[in-house]
């Protein structure tokens, strides 16, 4: 192989070799950013798990609230009727 012959061929793998180089570095970034928000969305999916489960637990305290205070009012209108026949005796 003559020498410009091997000038060309040198010159050629070198570009090859950075331009695949350069998309090596390029998709290996795009895969990091990539993690990153995978990361980022599993912090967020946590996050509304987290008050998801945060506003059930409120709602079922709101539920045993509401059934303690339907069971006073029961009371209190058994023992309104029970003055008012009392009353009428």
């Amino acid at each position: 192989m003559d020498p410009a012959s091997l000038r060309s061929y040198i010159s050629s793998y070198k570009s090859k070799r950075d331009q695949a180089r350069q998309y090596k570095e390029s998709y290996t970034s795009q895969a990091e950013q990539y993690d990153a928000q995978v990361e980022s969305y599993r912090y967020q999916a946590d996050s509304y798990r987290s008050q998801a489960k945060q506003y059930e637990q409120e709602e079922q305290q709101a539920q045993r609230d509401m059934e303690y205070y339907e069971q006073q009012a029961a009371q209190l209108e058994q023992e309104a009727a029970q003055a008012r026949q009392e009353a009428q005796a």
